[in-house]
């Protein structure tokens, strides 16, 4: 009598599930606040550029009206993982769309991988979901060239005015005073 339950097709049941999952990243929890001249500042979109990008990998938010975010990091796929790999991060603070046209788009795989130099040539360095139709896309769009109401110095990339330590264990909650 043959059984349903073979080791073979036990072997298989082990396996395949695990080849599904995406990657896990060792992330920790990151939030933080946003104001400008003592203001909450919604919209804005944050983004911790790790310093060792050898290592690390950028991980980016966007507040709301309160001016509250969270950090997620890409981990691949369509996946963030919740949050960013501890290290040390330059904070790249911009709110504003783009006033060119010039916009480059790029997985977000090909975006993680360049170099804060690179990304900054690019555009802002900043990494934003690209929606087409409605469906979420593994894109992302550089804008080169955009007008921000916040003071410039926040979203420099070459010379970063904000940086910030992520830690394992403890409260990573970073309030980011912004002034002219």
């Amino acid at each position: 009598m043959n059984s349903f339950f073979t080791p073979g097709y036990l072997v298989a049941l082990l396996v395949i599930p695990g080849c599904a999952k995406a990657p896990n990243l060792p992330t920790v929890p990151v939030t933080g606040n946003v104001t400008y001249k003592g203001r909450p500042v919604a919209d804005a979109h944050i983004s911790f550029m790790p310093e060792d990008n050898a290592s690390g990998k950028p991980a980016t938010g966007v507040t709301d009206s309160q001016g509250r975010f969270t950090l997620q990091t890409y981990v691949g796929g369509s996946t963030f993982a919740v949050g960013a790999l501890t290290g040390e991060y330059i904070v790249i603070v911009k709110q504003g769309l783009p006033t060119k046209k010039e916009v480059s788009i790029m997985s977000v795989e090909e975006w993680s991988k360049l170099s804060p130099e690179e990304r900054t040539k690019k555009g802002t360095g900043l990494m934003t979901k690209v929606q087409r139709s409605g469906e979420d896309s593994n894109d992302v769009a550089s804008a080169s060239a955009s007008e921000s109401a916040l003071p410039m110095k926040y979203s420099d990339v070459k010379n970063p005015v904000l940086k910030r330590s992520v830690r394992a264990g403890g409260t990573n909650d970073f309030p980011l005073e912004l002034t002219d």
